[in-house]
C-alpha cells in the first residue's frame, strides 16, 4: 500500500510527491496526461514571469541560463525532480473515483486501483477551457490553446480575449507573419496584463500592425469568415483561424462528488494544513484550492502547500 497517492502531476503535484518521498513516505503521482501536461501545452517560447528560485520545489535548485526560465527549462527541471525521488508514476490514466476512508483509500483510475493511506488532490484546470458556445467552435481551425505562431503565418487570425495569453499570442503571431485581429468583450485589456506587454501591444495597435475590436463579441466562425457583434452593429471579417483564449475553469463538480464541501466561491473547505474536514485523509494543494478565482494560486505559492501537507503526513504516518 502507498503512503500517499497524489492526483495531478503538475509542478505542485510533483512538489507534493517529492516532499513526501524525501520524508520517507512511499508516494505515487497519478495524472490523466504526461508530467506537467498543462505546462507542456503552454506557448513554445514562453518565459515565466517568476524567477527560477521561486519555482524551485523539494529543495532542489532550478538551474537556468536566463533571469526568468523558459518553458523548456521548466519541463526539464520538473522531470528531474520527479526522477530524483522514489516516486511511482501512473501517467495517462485519469483518476475517476476515491473510495474508502483515512488509512485505506482506493484510488480508481482508468487502468487500475491503487491503495493509499492518504490522498492529495493537486489537479489544475488548464484542460477545461471556458467554452465559447458559437457556431463553428467545433472547427479544427478553432482552438482554446496557443502553442506556436508559425502555423498562422500569412493567415487571417482572430484572437478572442484581453488578458496575458491573448496579448502574448497576438504579438508572437504578428511577428511570425499573421494578420492579427483581437476581439475583446470589454472596453480595454484586462488590468492584470503584465506591464511590459502593454506598451508593446498598444504600439502595434496604434501603428495599425494589429487590429483590435473592443466591446465586441465573436458570434460565429465558418468558411474563412468571423461574425462580430458590438451592440446593435453586426459585421463579418476574414478569419482563417480562431484562438479563443478566454480562460479555464476548475472541475468543481468532481471535487464535490468526493464528499469535499465547497464554499460559495466553489473553493474546497480545508483546515490549516489543507486537509478536508469532511473527507479526513484527503488533502488539497495548488489550484485544486482556488475555486472560481483561478488567478489566486500558482506555482510560487502552491509549492508552499506541499511542504505544509508533507510535514503533517510525516507526523501522522511515521509516529
Amino acid at each position: 500500500m502507498l503512503d500517499v497517492a497524489v492526483i495531478g502531476a503538475g509542478p505542485v503535484g510533483i512538489a507534493c510527491a517529492a516532499e513526501c518521498a524525501r520524508r520517507g513516505l512511499r508516494s505515487a503521482l497519478i495524472d490523466r496526461g504526461c508530467l506537467c501536461a498543462a505546462l507542456y501545452r503552454y506557448p513554445t517560447y514562453m518565459t515565466f514571469f517568476s524567477t527560477a528560485e521561486r519555482l524551485e520545489v523539494a529543495g532542489l535548485p532550478f538551474p537556468s541560463v536566463n533571469a526568468k526560465p523558459t518553458k523548456h527549462e521548466a519541463l526539464q527541471y520538473y522531470r528531474s525532480v520527479a526522477s530524483a525521488f522514489p516516486i511511482d508514476l501512473h501517467l495517462y490514466q485519469a483518476a475517476t473515483a476515491i473510495g474508502g476512508t483515512r488509512d485505506d483509500f482506493t484510488v480508481t483510475t482508468e487502468r487500475q486501483d491503487l491503495r493509499a493511506r492518504r490522498v492529495i488532490i493537486a489537479t489544475g484546470f488548464f484542460h477545461r477551457p471556458v467554452p465559447l458556445a458559437i457556431p463553428g467552435a467545433d472547427s479544427p481551425a478553432f482552438s482554446h490553446y496557443f502553442v506556436d505562431g508559425h502555423p498562422y503565418a500569412g493567415q487571417d487570425l482572430i484572437i478572442v480575449g484581453g488578458a496575458n495569453s491573448a496579448v502574448i499570442a497576438a504579438l508572437e503571431c504578428w511577428r511570425m507573419g499573421a494578420r492579427v485581429r483581437i476581439i475583446h468583450r470589454d472596453a480595454d485589456f484586462y488590468p492584470g496584463v503584465k506591464y511590459w506587454l502593454l506598451p508593446d501591444i498598444r504600439n502595434r495597435i496604434a501603428e495599425g500592425a494589429i487590429s483590435v475590436e473592443f466591446n465586441t463579441k465573436l458570434t460565429a466562425f465558418a468558411d474563412h469568415s468571423a461574425s462580430l457583434q458590438s451592440g446593435e452593429r453586426r459585421w463579418s471579417v476574414p478569419a482563417d483561424f480562431v484562438l479563443a483564449l478566454t480562460g479555464y475553469r476548475a472541475d468543481h463538480s468532481w471535487i464535490q462528488s468526493l464528499g469535499i464541501a465547497l464554499d460559495e466561491h466553489h473553493a474546497p473547505q480545508v483546515d490549516e494544513s489543507f486537509e478536508s474536514p469532511h473527507r479526513p485523509g484527503i488533502s488539497l494543494a495548488g489550484c485544486a484550492l482556488c475555486g472560481d478565482d483561478t488567478s489566486s494560486i500558482f506555482i510560487e505559492n502552491g509549492r508552499e502547500h506541499a511542504v505544509v501537507i508533507a510535514d503533517r503526513l510525516q507526523a501522522d504516518l511515521r509516529q
